[in-house]
């Protein structure tokens, strides 16, 4: 409709165009009274014009402003229709939010939780258990391969400490049956020793007997050449 009225004003205004053209010949001519008569014929001719274009005019301010209230209306309408989207969507986002959160505190926590029990059973001195499994790679998984690194550092220790430990104990052993020998042969000396000063004292004596022996056949002799013959 807005279409036709349009194209109705555009008819009317070659008509209203002739009019004053007609009119301003009338007013230039040397006519009588040509002035009056020009804007009568003027205002004859172009009032109905202006009151059919006045008229098409009206009815598209009308359909304009029924059009940008009808706009305006779908406008609103849109705009509760988003915010409900808007809502529904920040709601759902919510709920994916709190169950994603649930998940990973969940994992966050069972994984804390592995750590834990393998860190108490290496407190505990059980050395056995296979490494942790590494579920991220994230701050809790650097302290899950720590743990396993210190595990395994540990083990080693203790398997050097005990291989460490043997060979200490096998030269205890070979020190001990040195010792033994060493004593052995301590005991055998001190045998040999006090066998050969008895034998010495045995040799003392016999010569204090000899020495005796020899005075007394001194003393005879010595007698014997002092008797007379």
């Amino acid at each position: 409709q807005d279409r036709d009225r349009l194209v109705e004003i555009k008819q009317q205004l070659p008509m209203l165009r002739a009019v004053q053209e007609d009119a301003i010949k009338r007013a230039a001519s040397h006519e009588r009274d040509a002035l009056a008569k020009a804007g009568n014929e003027s205002a004859d001719g172009a009032t109905p014009i202006n009151i059919a274009m006045k008229k098409s005019l009206g009815s598209m301010a009308d359909s304009f402003e029924q059009l940008v209230e009808e706009n305006k209306n779908e406008l609103m309408a849109d705009n509760r229709s988003l915010n409900l989207t808007m809502m529904i969507t920040t709601l759902v986002s919510l709920a994916i939010g709190v169950v994603v959160a649930m998940f990973l505190t969940r994992d966050i926590s069972g994984a804390t939780r592995a750590v834990l029990v393998f860190a108490e059973a290496i407190a505990a001195g059980d050395l056995s258990c296979d490494d942790l499994r590494m579920r991220s790679q994230d701050e809790l998984g650097d302290l899950t391969a720590a743990i396993n690194k210190m595990r395994e550092n540990l083990k080693r220790m203790i398997l050097g400490i005990c291989e460490n430990s043997l060979q200490v104990a096998s030269a205890s052993e070979e020190l001990s049956s040195s010792a033994t020998l060493q004593a052995q042969g301590a005991d055998h000396q001190k045998d040999q020793a006090a066998q050969v000063a008895t034998a010495m004292q045995e040799m003392s004596s016999t010569v204090q007997q000899v020495s005796e022996n020899c005075s007394q056949a001194a003393d005879a002799s010595r007698r014997f050449c002092r008797t007379p013959r």
